[in-house]
Protein backbone atom coordinates (compact mmCIF):
# COMPACT_ATOMS: atom_id res chain seq x y z
CA UNK A 1 0.00 0.00 0.00
CA UNK A 2 1.57 3.54 -0.94
CA UNK A 3 0.42 5.98 1.68
CA UNK A 4 1.13 9.98 0.90
CA UNK A 5 -0.03 12.85 2.76
CA UNK A 6 0.14 11.43 6.54
CA UNK A 7 1.68 13.91 9.48
CA UNK A 8 2.16 12.81 12.51
CA UNK A 9 0.87 15.87 14.93
CA UNK A 10 -1.40 13.76 17.19
CA UNK A 11 -2.51 10.90 18.97
CA UNK A 12 -5.12 10.72 16.83
CA UNK A 13 -3.07 10.69 13.65
CA UNK A 14 -1.54 7.91 15.20
CA UNK A 15 -4.72 6.20 15.10
CA UNK A 16 -5.56 7.18 11.42
CA UNK A 17 -2.13 5.39 10.79
CA UNK A 18 -3.39 1.85 12.97
CA UNK A 19 -6.89 2.26 11.30
CA UNK A 20 -4.90 1.74 7.94
CA UNK A 21 -2.52 -0.94 8.63
CA UNK A 22 -4.51 -3.21 10.25
CA UNK A 23 -7.46 -2.48 8.57
CA UNK A 24 -9.79 -0.64 11.52
CA UNK A 25 -13.31 0.14 11.03
CA UNK A 26 -12.69 4.36 10.20
CA UNK A 27 -13.95 5.24 13.42
CA UNK A 28 -12.70 7.18 16.36
CA UNK A 29 -10.93 5.29 19.04
CA UNK A 30 -9.80 6.14 22.42
CA UNK A 31 -7.12 5.38 24.25
CA UNK A 32 -8.67 3.18 26.52
CA UNK A 33 -10.04 1.37 23.60
CA UNK A 34 -6.54 0.88 22.09
CA UNK A 35 -5.61 -0.03 25.68
CA UNK A 36 -7.93 -3.12 25.20
CA UNK A 37 -6.21 -4.10 22.03
CA UNK A 38 -2.37 -4.87 21.57
CA UNK A 39 -1.92 -1.56 21.00
CA UNK A 40 -0.01 -1.60 23.85
CA UNK A 41 1.07 -4.47 26.14
CA UNK A 42 -0.57 -4.13 29.29
CA UNK A 43 1.47 -4.99 32.49
CA UNK A 44 0.06 -5.81 36.02
CA UNK A 45 2.83 -4.91 37.86
CA UNK A 46 4.92 -2.12 36.37
CA UNK A 47 6.77 -1.86 33.60
CA UNK A 48 9.46 -5.05 31.94
CA UNK A 49 11.56 -5.58 29.38
CA UNK A 50 10.43 -8.63 27.53
CA UNK A 51 12.67 -10.21 24.83
CA UNK A 52 11.13 -13.21 22.71
CA UNK A 53 13.89 -15.72 21.78
CA UNK A 54 11.76 -17.84 19.58
CA UNK A 55 8.00 -18.46 18.04
CA UNK A 56 7.18 -21.19 16.58
CA UNK A 57 5.49 -20.13 12.99
CA UNK A 58 4.78 -22.84 10.32
CA UNK A 59 5.43 -21.84 6.72
CA UNK A 60 3.04 -20.39 4.78
CA UNK A 61 0.84 -22.11 2.46
CA UNK A 62 1.87 -20.07 -0.69
CA UNK A 63 -0.29 -21.44 -2.82
CA UNK A 64 -3.40 -20.39 -0.42
CA UNK A 65 -1.73 -16.58 0.07
CA UNK A 66 -1.94 -15.99 -3.50
CA UNK A 67 -5.44 -14.49 -3.67
CA UNK A 68 -5.59 -12.79 -0.62
CA UNK A 69 -2.46 -11.10 -2.09
CA UNK A 70 -3.82 -10.21 -5.23
CA UNK A 71 -7.07 -8.85 -3.53
CA UNK A 72 -5.37 -6.45 -1.33
CA UNK A 73 -3.19 -5.15 -3.91
CA UNK A 74 -5.88 -4.18 -6.34
CA UNK A 75 -7.78 -2.98 -3.28
CA UNK A 76 -4.78 -0.86 -1.98
CA UNK A 77 -4.75 0.32 -5.43
CA UNK A 78 -8.06 1.55 -5.86
CA UNK A 79 -8.73 2.65 -2.00
CA UNK A 80 -10.72 5.71 -1.07
CA UNK A 81 -8.29 8.59 0.49
CA UNK A 82 -9.12 8.38 4.54
CA UNK A 83 -9.21 11.55 6.35
CA UNK A 84 -6.92 13.70 3.59
CA UNK A 85 -4.93 10.64 3.10
CA UNK A 86 -4.10 9.29 -0.39
CA UNK A 87 -3.48 5.79 -0.82
CA UNK A 88 -2.60 3.92 -4.09
CA UNK A 89 -3.01 5.47 -7.13
CA UNK A 90 -4.49 8.87 -5.61
CA UNK A 91 -0.63 9.01 -3.32
CA UNK A 92 1.19 8.54 -6.36
CA UNK A 93 -0.39 11.77 -8.15
CA UNK A 94 -0.43 13.60 -5.56
CA UNK A 95 3.06 12.66 -4.38
CA UNK A 96 3.92 13.58 -8.18
CA UNK A 97 1.87 17.30 -8.31
CA UNK A 98 3.86 18.37 -4.72
CA UNK A 99 7.24 17.18 -6.25
CA UNK A 100 6.04 19.29 -9.17
CA UNK A 101 5.06 22.38 -7.14
CA UNK A 102 7.96 24.40 -6.06
CA UNK A 103 5.32 25.89 -3.20
CA UNK A 104 5.33 22.61 -1.09
CA UNK A 105 8.31 22.27 0.85
CA UNK A 106 9.86 18.78 1.99
CA UNK A 107 13.06 20.04 4.47
CA UNK A 108 11.52 22.11 6.57
CA UNK A 109 11.91 22.30 10.22
CA UNK A 110 10.03 18.98 10.68
CA UNK A 111 9.97 16.68 7.75
CA UNK A 112 6.55 14.81 6.95
CA UNK A 113 5.97 11.60 8.83
CA UNK A 114 6.08 9.48 5.67
CA UNK A 115 9.58 10.73 4.21
CA UNK A 116 12.60 8.43 4.95
CA UNK A 117 12.25 4.87 6.48
CA UNK A 118 8.43 5.06 5.97
CA UNK A 119 8.45 5.73 2.52
CA UNK A 120 11.16 3.88 1.22
CA UNK A 121 9.36 1.03 3.13
CA UNK A 122 6.73 1.48 0.86
CA UNK A 123 8.68 1.64 -2.37
CA UNK A 124 10.85 -1.65 -1.29
CA UNK A 125 7.23 -3.33 -1.42
CA UNK A 126 7.42 -3.26 -5.11
CA UNK A 127 10.02 -5.10 -4.97
CA UNK A 128 8.76 -7.68 -2.92
CA UNK A 129 5.59 -8.24 -4.61
CA UNK A 130 7.59 -8.69 -7.77
CA UNK A 131 9.58 -11.06 -6.30
CA UNK A 132 6.90 -12.82 -4.49
CA UNK A 133 4.69 -13.46 -8.01
CA UNK A 134 7.94 -14.00 -9.74
CA UNK A 135 8.17 -17.12 -7.49
CA UNK A 136 4.56 -18.23 -7.34
CA UNK A 137 4.08 -17.90 -11.41
CA UNK A 138 5.89 -21.44 -12.35
CA UNK A 139 3.65 -22.80 -9.75
CA UNK A 140 0.66 -22.46 -12.12
CA UNK A 141 -0.06 -23.31 -15.96
CA UNK A 142 -2.34 -21.71 -18.53
CA UNK A 143 -3.63 -18.25 -18.29
CA UNK A 144 -3.02 -17.51 -14.22
CA UNK A 145 0.80 -18.33 -15.14
CA UNK A 146 0.52 -15.83 -17.88
CA UNK A 147 -1.11 -12.98 -15.86
CA UNK A 148 1.45 -14.15 -12.44
CA UNK A 149 4.38 -13.40 -15.06
CA UNK A 150 3.12 -10.19 -16.21
CA UNK A 151 1.68 -8.41 -13.45
CA UNK A 152 5.30 -9.59 -11.91
CA UNK A 153 7.43 -8.14 -14.58
CA UNK A 154 5.12 -4.39 -14.42
CA UNK A 155 5.89 -4.74 -10.50
CA UNK A 156 9.47 -4.87 -11.35
CA UNK A 157 9.83 -2.35 -13.21
CA UNK A 158 7.87 -0.04 -11.09
CA UNK A 159 10.48 -0.84 -8.34
CA UNK A 160 12.93 -0.04 -10.73
CA UNK A 161 11.19 3.38 -11.71
CA UNK A 162 11.49 3.78 -7.43
CA UNK A 163 15.16 2.72 -8.35
CA UNK A 164 15.57 5.80 -10.41
CA UNK A 165 13.36 7.81 -8.42
CA UNK A 166 16.19 7.41 -5.15
CA UNK A 167 19.03 8.32 -7.54
CA UNK A 168 17.65 12.03 -7.65
CA UNK A 169 16.25 12.53 -4.25
CA UNK A 170 17.62 9.84 -1.39
CA UNK A 171 15.81 10.25 1.95
CA UNK A 172 15.07 13.03 4.22
CA UNK A 173 14.67 12.18 7.78
CA UNK A 174 14.86 13.08 11.65
CA UNK A 175 16.80 10.34 13.48
CA UNK A 176 17.10 10.24 17.16
CA UNK A 177 21.18 9.69 18.42
CA UNK A 178 21.94 9.95 22.37
CA UNK A 179 18.11 11.82 22.43
CA UNK A 180 19.05 14.21 20.17
CA UNK A 181 16.84 14.93 16.76
CA UNK A 182 19.18 15.28 14.11
CA UNK A 183 18.39 15.68 10.29
CA UNK A 184 19.71 13.63 7.28
CA UNK A 185 22.45 13.96 4.86
CA UNK A 186 22.64 17.83 4.00
CA UNK A 187 23.09 17.00 0.56
CA UNK A 188 19.58 14.73 0.65
CA UNK A 189 18.17 17.89 1.95
CA UNK A 190 19.15 20.29 -0.39
CA UNK A 191 18.27 17.13 -3.48
CA UNK A 192 14.46 17.84 -1.58
CA UNK A 193 14.94 21.81 -2.74
CA UNK A 194 15.96 21.08 -5.98
CA UNK A 195 13.44 22.08 -8.59
CA UNK A 196 15.44 20.67 -11.36
CA UNK A 197 15.92 17.07 -9.43
CA UNK A 198 12.17 17.15 -8.39
CA UNK A 199 10.69 17.46 -11.67
CA UNK A 200 12.97 14.72 -12.77
CA UNK A 201 11.94 12.41 -9.81
CA UNK A 202 8.11 13.47 -10.82
CA UNK A 203 8.52 11.67 -13.91
CA UNK A 204 9.71 8.06 -12.17
CA UNK A 205 6.66 8.79 -10.24
CA UNK A 206 4.36 8.74 -12.75
CA UNK A 207 6.37 5.89 -14.38
CA UNK A 208 6.45 3.75 -11.20
CA UNK A 209 2.49 4.33 -11.29
CA UNK A 210 2.25 3.79 -14.86
CA UNK A 211 4.01 0.14 -14.40
CA UNK A 212 1.91 -0.56 -11.31
CA UNK A 213 -1.48 0.20 -12.71
CA UNK A 214 -0.44 -2.39 -15.43
CA UNK A 215 0.23 -4.75 -12.70
CA UNK A 216 -2.90 -4.29 -11.04
CA UNK A 217 -4.78 -4.97 -14.55
CA UNK A 218 -2.65 -8.48 -14.86
CA UNK A 219 -3.88 -9.09 -11.45
CA UNK A 220 -7.72 -8.38 -12.15
CA UNK A 221 -8.27 -10.62 -14.22
CA UNK A 222 -7.97 -13.33 -11.93
CA UNK A 223 -10.30 -11.83 -10.32
CA UNK A 224 -12.81 -11.11 -12.93
CA UNK A 225 -12.79 -7.28 -12.09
Amino acid sequence: MLVFGYEKTSFEADLKVLRIEHRLPDETLSRPECDLHDWRLQMDEGNSLLRVNYVEYPDPDWMALLPLVVRRTIANWRHEPIDGVDIGLSAYKSFADDLRNPEVDFTGPEAPSWMGPLLYRQIHARTHIHQFLDRLAPRFGGKPRQVLSKASTNFGQSAASWQEFAKHLGRVYERQEHGKSLRGPDTNVNHWRDTRRRQEAAKLVDQAALWEGRAITELAKLLGT
